[in-house]
């Protein structure tokens, strides 16, 4: 199966108004949900709350 990457990104310096902020990400999820209908797999990312972090601690012995 051939896999195409697609990126959706924007240019962070220009700063996009409270009011239409729901608007601009309408537009950025649209083409995923078109690609989801169409039998693709898409994967999205965003960064998660900082309460779902975990640790974990490992001696020297236990990572080697």
């Amino acid at each position: 199966m051939r896999e195409y990457p697609l990126a959706l990104c924007r240019e962070l310096v220009v700063p996009i108004p409270a009011e239409e902020t729901p608007q601009a990400w309408a537009g950025v999820n649209a083409p995923g949900g078109d690609l989801t209908d169409a039998g693709a797999f898409v994967f999205k990312s965003a960064p998660l709350p900082a309460e779902s972090a975990t640790a974990a601690r490992l001696t020297r012995k236990q990572a080697s």
